[in-house]
């Protein structure tokens, strides 16, 4: 979602003119056209907001902080809110699905640039009210605005990504997003609790 501005007002498709705004989404706009450059049989799958098991994610991040939130109100009754996000919108998406949209899309005859998100968007702030919800976690949480957050690289406002290309051919098997996160914790809660 990095190679667009942000600026869209609804999701982008694939034939939306990337304009990126950072180093980083240069870099990820550069690496797409060398693929399509040097290669004539080529997927790029663009995907977004993308949380698993492993590695360093969103979801794992809020889990962490909420953690720390709930032991430190045992120790102090009153604590402030934790602070996220809520004027960026994106399509929260789960590996797995990830994982299986890819095997689909290289039994097809589509090549070329698709988009593999979740269906809907949300904002950060409404996908760490659901992480917590889904992990059955009392945790404050305050929205805020991307200003109070600054980034070295910083996010696009608005970096919904719509499947397209998936939904025409008839192959979009990507499930909405609140549905793959309530999956994801069915899958990995306990993991996700330690």
């Amino acid at each position: 979602d990095y190679v667009f501005d942000g600026t869209k007002d609804t999701s982008y498709v694939e034939t939306d003119t990337p304009h990126p705004l950072t180093v980083y989404g240069q870099s990820k706009l550069e690496g797409e056209r060398w693929v399509a450059e040097y290669l004539q049989n080529y997927i790029i799958m663009r995907i977004a907001w993308v949380y698993g098991a492993q590695g360093k994610n969103f979801v794992k991040t809020m889990l962490k902080l909420g953690k720390d939130q709930i032991e430190k109100r045992k120790q102090i009754s009153e604590i402030a809110a934790l602070k996220v996000v809520n004027d960026q919108f994106g399509n929260p998406t789960w590996t797995m699905d990830i994982v299986k949209q890819t095997g689909w899309l290289l039994d097809s005859d589509i090549r070329g640039i698709v988009h593999s998100t979740s269906e809907g968007v949300t904002t950060w702030y409404e996908l760490a009210r659901a992480i917590f919800e889904e992990a059955d976690m009392d945790v404050a949480v305050a929205p805020c605005h991307t200003s109070e957050f600054p980034r070295p690289a910083p996010r696009p406002h608005f970096s919904a990504l719509e499947n397209r290309r998936l939904k025409k051919a008839g192959l979009n098997i990507m499930p909405e997003w609140r549905e793959s996160l309530r999956k994801f914790f069915v899958q990995n809660g306990e993991i996700m609790k330690l």
